[in-house]
């Protein structure tokens, strides 16, 4: 996208693709841990290994969410303070605060 502005409602469609993607990842990553819920196994180290790296992997991809969200609550915010602020301006809070994370 480089540094054009984003119209806000495709920027509200392309939010919805990215969150469904996220959800469509973790729902991935949970079929493949190999103890779930409700089924009796084997714990090895490995397994505990390899489902603690997936769920860090999902808590990963919950906390980029996360800071998307926050990211457009700002901008959001910004833009009903100051009606008069240009897109560019916009852009250059969403840069600041993305390069703050």
């Amino acid at each position: 996208m480089g540094d054009e502005p984003v119209a806000p409602d495709l920027a509200a469609k392309l939010d919805q693709r990215a969150s469904s993607t996220s959800e469509r990842v973790i729902g991935f990553l949970k079929d493949a841990k190999i103890n779930k819920p409700g089924v009796i196994g084997a714990n090895n180290p490995l397994t505990v290994a390899w489902d603690g790296a997936i769920d860090a992997a999902i808590t990963g991809i919950r906390a980029g969410r996360a800071i998307a969200e926050v990211v457009q609550d700002a901008i959001k915010h910004f833009r009903e303070r100051f009606p008069e602020a240009t897109d560019a301006q916009a852009k250059q809070l969403e840069d600041t605060i993305r390069s703050q994370s």
